[in-house]
C-alpha cells in the first residue's frame, strides 16, 4: 500500500531541508515527504497526485515566496483537495495578515519562524491524525447511507411479503377446510382400499415364495454357467498352447524342406525342376509365414507372449523398414514417404521386434492393396500433460489403394477374416497380419483406428500412450526417406550409433573372441551352430546396443528360420566388416580431445 504524502514548500532550501529531516525523524518514515522550492511546481505536483489517488494529508508552505505567495498557494491547495489539511510557516507578526490566511485558505493552523521542533511533530501528527479521522468519518457516512438505502429497500420488501403472506394464509385457510371434507370422504374410500390391500397382501406372500423359487433356480443355473465359462477358458487355453505348440513343431520340418530344396536347387540343371523346385520353396515360405502369424497369435491367446522393452533409435527404424520395401515400391511404381516430427527424439524406450512386426504389417497392406500413386508414413508427437519425459506417439499409414467399406472397417481386425468381396487368389493373406498388429498395440498401452473409403483410399493410424524419451541417444545423418517413383534402392548400410570408447573396447574384444567360432561355421555352415552363435551374439548385443550388430544377429536368424543357405553364407562374411567397422569408431572416438 502507497503511503500518504506530506507537502512542504519554502524558496530556501536549508528550511526544507530541516523540515524533512526533523518530519522523517518525528514520524518514524510512515508517510512520503515531498519539498519544493516554488508553488507552481507543487501545484503541478499536487495535481499529479491527486489523478493517482494519493492521500496528501498536509501541505506545509511559506508565506513569503517568490511568483506566488503562501496564501494564495494554500487557496490553490483548498480547491484541489479539500480535505487536506494547510499548516502556514511565517515570520509575519501581522495578525490581518494572518488572518486573511486562515479565512482564504481554511488554515489548519500556522506556526511562526523559527519554528519549535516538537511544536512542528506534534502540529503535523495532530493533522495527519484529523486527516485520517475525517477520511474515516467520510467512509463511515457513505457505508450508513448505503445501509441506510438498504433498510428502505428491505422495510419495502417485508412489507409487500407480509401483505402477500397474508392474502396467502387466507387462501390457505379456505383450501383446508375444503380439504378437510375430502379428507372425510377419502377416509371412507381408503376404509375400502385397505380391505382389498389386506386381500392382495395375503396374495403377493404367496407370490414371493415363487419369486425365491424361481432365485433359487436363477442362481444355481449362474453357478453352473460360471462353471462351463471356467471350463471354456481352460479348454481355449489348451487349444492356444496347442496351437502354439503345433505351430512351433510345424514350422521346424518346414524349414528343413526349405533348406534341402535351396539345396536341391543348387545341384539341378533342368529348367523345368528348378521350376519345380522354386514353387515349393515359395509355397514352403508362404506356408511357414501362415505358421508365424499362427504361432503369434496362440502366444497372444495363451498369454505367453512377452514384450522386451528397450531404447532403441525410432529414425534407423523407419530406414530399415524403408529399404525392406524399397524393391516392392519399384515393381508397383509407388512414391513412398516416411514424414518424422523433429520433435520427437531418437531414442524411444519401445519394443522395438513387435513395433516393426506392426509397421510391417501395415505397410505391407498397404503395398499389397495400393496399385498407383502413393504410401505414406506420418510419425507425430503429442506431448504429456504431467510427465515432460513422456510421449504419446501416433504413427499413420496412409495409402491410395482400393480402400475399405464402412461396414466393413469393424471387422478387418478380426482373427481370420478378410475384407468381402476380396479376391482371395489376387491378395491372399490369412486375415491375421492386422488381428495380430492389434493385439500387439493394444498390449503396448495403444489403440489402433481405420478411416477409409472405397476406392480413394486408407489410413490406419497408431497412437501409442505414454512412451518414455531417451534424447541421450545422439543425432545421426539419415539419406532422404521419400521414395519417387524408378529410383535407386537405399544402401542397406545402415548409419553408425555413436557409443562411448570403453563400450566400442568392449564390444570389439567380444566379438574378437568369436572369431574362431564364425570361420568354422563359414566352413560348414550348419543351421543349428549358426542359431547357437547369433542368440550369443544377442545375450552381446543386449548389454551393448550397436545397431550393425543387431542387423547382423537378424539376417543370421532371419537365415535359420528360412533355411536359407545362400543368405546365411553371405552374412556372415560382414562380420570381418563389422569388426573394422568398431576399430575406425575406436580410432576416431581416440581423436577426440578430453576436456
Amino acid at each position: 500500500m502507497l503511503s500518504p504524502i506530506i507537502l512542504c514548500v519554502d524558496d530556501e532550501i536549508g528550511v526544507l531541508r530541516r523540515l524533512d529531516f526533523e518530519i522523517k525523524r518525528g514520524l518514524e518514515d510512515e508517510y512520503t515527504i515531498l519539498v519544493f522550492q516554488d508553488a507552481a511546481t507543487a501545484l503541478k505536483k499536487v495535481k499529479e497526485l491527486i489523478d493517482e489517488n494519493r492521500d496528501i494529508t498536509t501541505v506545509i508552505s511559506d508565506y513569503m515566496m517568490p511568483g506566488m505567495l503562501g496564501d494564495e498557494f494554500l487557496g490553490e491547495i483548498e480547491k484541489l483537495s479539500p480535505k487536506t489539511l494547510k499548516i502556514m510557516l511565517t515570520a509575519q507578526g501581522d495578525i490581518s495578515v494572518v488572518t486573511n490566511i486562515v479565512n482564504h485558505a481554511k488554515l489548519y493552523r500556522y506556526l511562526s519562524k523559527p519554528w519549535d521542533k516538537e511544536d512542528l511533530i506534534l502540529t503535523v501528527k495532530e493533522a495527519n491524525r484529523k486527516y485520517n479521522q475525517d477520511k474515516q468519518l467520510e467512509e463511515q457516512k457513505k457505508q450508513l447511507e448505503i445501509q441506510n438505502l438498504q433498510l428502505k429497500d428491505l422495510n419495502s420488501s417485508l412489507e409487500e411479503k407480509i401483505h402477500q403472506r397474508t392474502k396467502e394464509l387466507q387462501k390457505t385457510n379456505q383450501d383446508l377446510e375444503e380439504k378437510q371434507k375430502e379428507i372425510i370422504t377419502q377416509a371412507e374410500v381408503l376404509q375400502i382400499a385397505l380391505e382389498e390391500i389386506n386381500r392382495q397382501k395375503v396374495e403377493i406372500s404367496a407370490q414371493k415364495e415363487k419369486v425365491e423359487e424361481a432365485y433359487a433356480r436363477l442362481q444355481k443355473t449362474n453357478e453352473e454357467l460360471q462353471k462351463a465359462k471356467e471350463i471354456a477358458d481352460s479348454s481355449n487355453k489348451a487349444k492356444s498352447e496347442f496351437l502354439a505348440n503345433m505351430s512351433h513343431e510345424i514350422r521346424t520340418p518346414l524349414n528343413v524342406i526349405l533348406g534341402f530344396t535351396e539345396i536341391l536347387n543348387n545341384k539341378v540343371e533342368s529348367l523345368e525342376y528348378k521350376n519345380y523346385l522354386n514353387n515349393i520353396k515359395t509355397s514352403a515360405k508362404i506356408l511357414l509365414s501362415i505358421i508365424n502369424d499362427i504361432l503369434d497369435l496362440s502366444k497372444v491367446e495363451a498369454g505367453k507372449l512377452e514384450l522386451e522393452y528397450r531404447t532403441f533409435n525410432i529414425r534407423l527404424l523407419f530406414l530399415e523398414i524403408h529399404n525392406i520395401f524399397s524393391q516392392s515400391l519399384d515393381e508397383k511404381k509407388l512414391d513412398f514417404t516416411v514424414d518424422v516430427d523433429p520433435g520427437i527424439p531418437n531414442g524411444v524406450f519401445l519394443d522395438e521386434i513387435r513395433l516393426r512386426q506392426i509397421l510391417i504389417n501395415l505397410i505391407s497392406n498397404a503395398i499389397k492393396f495400393t496399385h498407383q500413386g502413393s504410401i505414406t508414413v506420418l510419425v507425430e508427437k503429442r506431448p504429456h500433460l504431467l510427465e515432460k519425459r513422456v510421449m504419446d506417439l501416433v504413427i499413420s499409414i496412409k495409402d491410395t489403394g482400393i480402400g475399405i467399406p464402412p461396414e466393413q472397417q469393424k471387422l478387418i481386425f478380426e482373427a481370420f477374416t478378410q475384407q468381402k468381396n476380396q479376391s482371395n487368389a489376387k491378395y491372399g493373406g490369412t486375415g491375421l497380419g492386422l488381428t495380430i498388429s492389434h493385439r500387439l498395440i493394444k498390449m503396448m498401452n495403444g489403440d489402433i483406428f481405420v478411416e477409409s473409403e472405397p476406392k480413394k483410399g486408407s489410413t490406419f493410424r497408431v497412437y501409442l500412450r505414454e512412451v518414455k524419451m531417451d534424447e541421450s541417444i545422439k543425432s545421426v545423418p539419415l539419406p532422404n526417406m521419400e521414395k519417387k517413383q524408378n529410383s535407386n534402392m537405399i544402401s542397406d548400410d545402415l548409419p553408425l550409433i555413436t557409443l562411448g570408447l570403453i563400450e566400442l573396447k568392449s564390444l570389439l574384444q567380444e566379438l574378437e573372441q568369436e572369431e574362431n567360432t564364425w570361420l568354422h561355421l563359414c566352413e560348414t555352415l550348419t543351421i543349428n551352430e549358426i542359431e547357437t552363435f547369433a542368440k550369443k551374439l544377442q545375450t552381446v548385443e543386449k548389454l551393448i546396443s550397436y545397431r550393425p550388430l543387431t542387423s547382423f544377429i537378424e539376417k543370421l536368424l532371419e537365415g535359420v528360420s528360412f533355411f536359407d543357405i545362400e543368405l546365411l553364407e553371405k552374412t556372415l562374411k560382414e562380420y570381418p566388416k563389422l569388426l573394422d567397422g568398431i576399430k575406425v569408431m575406436i580410432e576416431k572416438s581416440s581423436e577426440i580431445p578430453k576436456r
